[in-house]
């Protein structure tokens, strides 16, 4: 189980940024807010509604990964 107990609040035009070790569920919880994970127990809601195909729309997201460099 990647994301266990976990709760937010994102209130219109603020910005959320997911920072942690490696494992932590961070790209789980992106999938699970995005509708592509399905979550064992609990529910995503947006704006008070349950996740559509428009709100996926209002969201965007950033992934960064560090470049292996060769020395």
């Amino acid at each position: 189980m990647a994301v266990k107990d976990l709760s937010f609040s994102v209130e219109q035009g603020e910005i959320l940024g997911l920072i942690g070790p490696n494992g932590a569920g961070k790209s789980s919880t992106i999938k699970i807010i995005l509708d592509f994970m399905k979550p064992h127990s609990g529910e995503v809601e947006i704006f008070g509604h349950p996740m559509n195909e428009g709100f996926k729309n209002q969201i965007g997201m950033l992934e960064s990964k560090k470049k292996k460099t060769r020395r």
